[in-house]
């Protein structure tokens, strides 16, 4: 069995050569009597990270450089980035509100709206085991106009109630 110990260095401090990965996507992923599905431009990777492709990375990677980092890695021989979003808030749930599961791991998260950025920006939340990426904004520079506007694929949004 191995032991792994948490190392709290950022990903490109960790990773000196993009590290190549396998996307299972087309022709890789083609069902019997199924069309196989096209690369989106953006994907997810593991829970509370996403992947990007070039195209997504000259429309987005200025905007999310600001609230995480993005770091190299290579997918069948393309280049994508690979985005950790760093940006936490906390004191910013209304645990009494929340729609919460078995345990107190938060499943919808309703806020305290004085304690939310005015302005738009992407972040995690530690109620959510930082397992989900939120969003705030919807016109201007928001992930959501930023991802809509430039027609990039992969990525939906689900407005929380």
């Amino acid at each position: 069995m191995a032991n792994f110990i948490a190392d709290k260095r950022p990903d490109d401090e960790l990773w000196k050569a993009p590290p190549e990965l396998l996307l299972y996507s087309a022709p890789h992923n083609k069902k019997k009597g199924k069309k196989a599905r096209l690369v989106p431009d953006i994907g997810y990777f593991v829970p509370g990270s996403i992947i990007i492709n070039e195209k997504s990375y000259q429309v987005l990677g200025e905007y999310l450089s600001r609230f995480g980092e993005l770091v190299d890695i290579c997918i069948e021989g393309e280049h994508w980035y690979s985005y950790n979003l760093t940006n936490i808030k906390t004191d910013a749930v209304d645990l009494a509100n929340s729609n919460c599961m078995a345990g107190g791991t938060v499943k919808i998260p309703a806020f305290f709206s004085d304690r939310l950025p005015s302005e738009p920006q992407i972040f995690k939340l530690p109620e959510t085991k930082l397992l989900r990426m939120y969003c705030i904004g919807n016109g201007g520079e928001s992930l959501k106009s930023l991802v809509e506007n430039n027609g990039l694929t992969g990525l939906t949004f689900k407005p929380i109630a």
